[in-house]
């Protein structure tokens, strides 16, 4: 029966919308297994590393981005032959910087209140600018991994103190491919372990020289990157490359949280996950479009 022109509806709108019919947001899927997969690789590990980049993956039969025929929306990509290119352009780069940035002066009282969260929510975000070099060394013990030695490299310092020497081993990488969005994502685990200075008379197989915006939440860091890399032997000189990664700050704790998930104990896993998992897609759909800065 048709209503009336004028009528008003005869259930009008509540004041308060619930989330769905049985009151509740179901799970994220792409969180979940972002999720899953986090506890079976880093299972029985020590000294986890636990980050997420934003970049491009690159379908290895082409050359180019990739794109998977039928797929329009976020996906989990496995089992595809893929690479992984993390840069971005600096224009990119500039903007993700200023909404940052933002985001740090409204936490900080500098805008005021904070726009999106009561007061009772508030919790400050703190920014840091780091210089550091890094230089890779061959495994004086083989197998797997490079020594990695960090040098604290700020040009107001006259002197580099070493920071930080580990073996940093490559665990395992999970891929996102968002093809809605400029940029597709990864997490990756790996295993820092620390250990002596090795031997650096034959000089460094790799030099990194990073200059570094850390911005520090409750969870995790928002590291904004220009790198410098540069290989033994190389002839022509390093390109810079704009890079972008979310970096758990305590994976053990973070991933402790994920075991209290799995034996039905009190936990915050799922709002853990969910989230650093849409920091990334923010920052994602904020980054602005790849355009060709030489124009």
């Amino acid at each position: 029966m048709q209503a009336m022109p004028g009528a008003k509806p005869h259930h009008p709108m509540p004041g308060l919308l619930m989330k769905s019919f049985f009151g509740i947001t179901p799970r994220d899927e792409i969180s979940q297994v972002v999720g899953q997969w986090l506890l079976e690789v880093c299972r029985g590990l020590q000294n986890v590393e636990i980050e997420l980049k934003l970049g491009t993956l690159i379908d290895k039969r082409t050359g180019q981005r990739l794109a998977i025929r039928g797929v329009g929306t976020e996906v989990v990509v496995q089992d595809l032959d893929v690479a992984f290119r993390s840069e971005m352009t600096m224009r990119q780069h500039r903007r993700l910087n200023h909404l940052l940035n933002t985001e740090v002066a409204n936490c900080s009282g500098q805008n005021g209140p904070h726009p999106h969260l009561p007061p009772h929510h508030y919790y400050p975000i703190t920014y840091q600018h780091i210089y550091h070099t890094d230089t890779s060394y061959a495994n004086p013990r083989g197998g797997r991994g490079k020594v990695r030695v960090t040098r604290d490299t700020n040009p107001r310092s006259s002197s580099s103190p070493v920071v930080a020497v580990v073996q940093k081993e490559t665990v395992a990488s999970l891929h996102i491919h968002s093809p809605r969005e400029e940029f597709d994502w990864r997490v990756s685990v790996n295993v820092e372990n620390p250990t002596d200075m090795p031997d650096t008379s034959a000089g460094p197989e790799m030099t990194r020289e990073k200059d570094r915006l850390t911005y520090r939440h409750q969870l995790f860091q928002v590291d904004l990157t220009q790198v410098k890399a540069t290989k033994r032997g190389q002839q022509t000189p390093p390109q810079v490359i704009h890079e972008l990664e979310i970096e758990i700050s305590s994976a053990a704790e973070f991933l402790t949280q994920g075991h209290y998930f799995t034996t039905n104990q009190p936990n915050v896993w799922e709002d853990q996950l969910e989230c650093v998992v849409n920091t990334i897609r923010t920052l994602n759909r904020n980054a602005g479009p790849k355009v060709d800065e030489r124009r």
